[in-house]
């Protein structure tokens, strides 16, 4: 630690020092659990969204409900989120990397197919480039 930081006249930690430490455990573990309660909020929230979307659309839908569907409180969902929007988008984005998860699982089990059995496409007026 630099000098500057420890207190010269006494055993005890300066307030610099003291922020230091704290950000270093901060940094090697406390803000891996802080890190996944907060995606796991998010979840429930995204979670709670989805399940009224089926029901209402998205105007109809509002934080009261959403506060309703989770165990949050209105203002404490927009710790997570600043707007419905912005839930909403989070819904698309996650619906979408499963979408695309998926599609790349059944690519991959596909067998990939021979030059030849493109020739085909040129007689429907496909162009093959070489």
């Amino acid at each position: 630690m630099s000098e500057e930081l420890y207190n010269n006249d006494s055993d005890t930690v300066s307030d610099k020092e003291r922020e230091v430490i704290i950000y270093e455990e901060w940094e090697n573990g406390m803000a891996k659990e802080s890190l996944e309660l907060i995606a796991q909020r998010k979840s429930e929230v995204i979670d709670a969204c989805e399940t009224l979307y089926r029901t209402k659309g998205f105007r109809e839908v509002t934080i009261k409900d959403i506060s309703t569907e989770t165990s949050f409180s209105r203002p404490s969902i927009y710790n997570y989120f600043e707007t419905k929007e912005e839930i909403f988008l989070a819904l698309l984005t996650r619906e979408y990397d499963q979408w695309t998860e998926k599609l790349t699982k059944l690519r991959m089990r596909m067998p990939v197919p021979h030059k030849s059995s493109f020739s085909s496409w040129n007689s429907w007026g496909f162009p093959l480039r070489r």
